[in-house]
């Protein structure tokens, strides 16, 4: 019996795919409709994200704007925005809302910088606890009988190689994340 590594493969992405979203969400200068997500309106009796509400476009790099559905939650909406954590330049023109996002500090962008850091390691430590799960399946089936010696060398080789790419693909995010943060 084989062992498959579609579900540690599947856990490699997914937390891949948990990483860039947490990385698109912070603000670097260069804004994203994703920033909004984070950002709650009561609408009808219920609390909902703004991107929920209304419709949201970038406008430049700085600049979001916000076309709310229903014109009644205008006000609310621009309420919410001012007193979220980014710190949002308002105004209301007519039906629509823009959002310039502030100017990056160098203080600011080392902040980010060293918050992509520890993202990237919790990402990392991730992989490895997903290894080390793995390892131990292996190593079971191993003591079960159920591999030879060469089989569980070769399956721990190939797991590693599965490893050494998800490590690569997170480096090359927070690259780039880095990048932007620097040319902002």
């Amino acid at each position: 019996m084989a062992y498959s590594f579609k579900s540690f493969q599947e856990s490699l992405k997914k937390n891949k795919e948990h990483y860039s979203g947490v990385l698109q969400k912070l603000n670097t200068g260069r804004v994203t409709p994703a920033l909004l997500d984070t950002v709650f309106v009561s609408s009808y009796g219920s609390i909902m994200p703004v991107s929920q509400v209304a419709t949201i476009n970038s406008e430049g790099p700085m600049t979001l704007v916000i076309s709310p559905w229903d014109h009644t939650l205008l006000r609310d909406i621009e309420q919410s925005v001012k007193e979220s954590e980014f710190g949002f330049s308002v105004s209301v023109s007519g039906s629509i809302i823009r959002c310039t996002a502030p100017m990056l500090t160098s203080e600011r962008k080392e902040e980010i910088k060293k918050i992509v850091h520890q993202k990237h390691e919790d990402a990392r430590i991730s992989v490895r606890q997903l290894r080390e799960k793995t390892l131990q399946e292996i190593k079971k089936m191993k003591v079960d009988g159920v591999l030879s010696e060469d089989t569980e060398r070769s399956l721990i080789k190939d797991m590693q190689t599965y490893v050494d790419a998800a490590n690569d693909d997170l480096a090359k995010i927070t690259k780039e994340k880095n990048e932007s943060i620097t040319i902002v």
